[in-house]
């Protein structure tokens, strides 16, 4: 998409089979829904867009179902990302190098690397990403929600001061108050220091490696899908503190 476009229209490629490389110049500024869903051959997705650049959106299923596509870089300038904006099962490694812009934040929704969930059978969202990179200027963003329950890796810029990650390889944002991430490769008995405050949607969710968890007395919340389907997890232990817990929507559904 040449330097003279700055927007992509809804359904723009859609099911297009011929399309195999796709390149995104920095003057696009919005990707509408469904624009290149279903454009199965697609095998390379390049982002040209830098600091310089307009802010970049990304809308709901832009890149759905783009089922040969194995790795995805977002650039510099994208800003918003909408849900269910990338999914396809072949999706595994993620780099993100989105920094905020002028005001240092993002717009990623949760379940953006998602599948559209089938209401009638009250299925959640399904994810596929199993690597993660983070670039030096990234914000905070939900990691969970956004990239899903699958990550066995992730890789933090050494010079991002945004995020945390301790010697289990668990991912926590800057002032250790939110787990954002917890790897399913890592140890089975988990203990949330002092401080957290907010386990994020999808930490736990269908790890079934996980058999034991001990929450701190400053945890405040519980996100939506936190432990869903934990088969494994035998005991949790709450210290006692102060205020409500508020758990989020099947945060324990399918545990023992």
């Amino acid at each position: 998409v040449s330097g003279t476009i700055d927007e992509i229209g809804c359904a723009a490629f859609k099911n297009c089979k011929l399309i195999e490389e796709v390149e995104i110049s920095g003057a696009v500024k919005i990707i509408r829904q469904e624009a290149f869903n279903g454009c199965s051959s697609v095998i390379s997705l390049d982002f040209k867009g830098d600091e310089n650049d307009f802010d970049l959106t990304i809308e709901e299923a832009a890149f759905y179902n783009v089922s040969k596509l194995e790795k995805v870089t977002l650039p510099v300038n994208l800003k918003t990302l909408k849900r269910h904006a990338f999914y396809a099962y072949k999706i595994k490694e993620v780099v993100v190098n989105s920094n905020g812009g002028i005001d240092g934040t993002l717009n990623f929704e949760d379940c953006a690397f998602g599948s559209i969930p089938v209401e009638e059978y009250n299925t959640p969202s399904f994810f596929s990403v199993t690597k993660l990179t983070i670039g030096e200027n990234v914000p905070n963003i939900s990691i969970s929600g956004v990239f899903g329950y699958l990550i066995e890796t992730v890789n933090l810029d050494k010079n991002n001061r945004n995020y945390r990650i301790d010697v289990n390889g668990a991912l926590y944002n800057a002032n250790n108050t939110k787990l954002l991430c917890y790897p399913k490769s890592v140890e089975t008995d988990f203990e949330l220091p002092e401080g957290v405050e907010e386990i994020d949607a999808n930490v736990f969710r269908e790890n079934t490696n996980i058999i034991s968890v001990k929450f701190p007395s400053t945890l405040k919340k519980i996100g939506d899908n936190a432990f869903l389907y934990c088969s494994s997890l035998k005991s949790m232990e709450i210290a006692e503190g102060d205020g409500e817990l508020e758990i989020g929507r099947a945060a324990f559904r399918g545990c023992k």
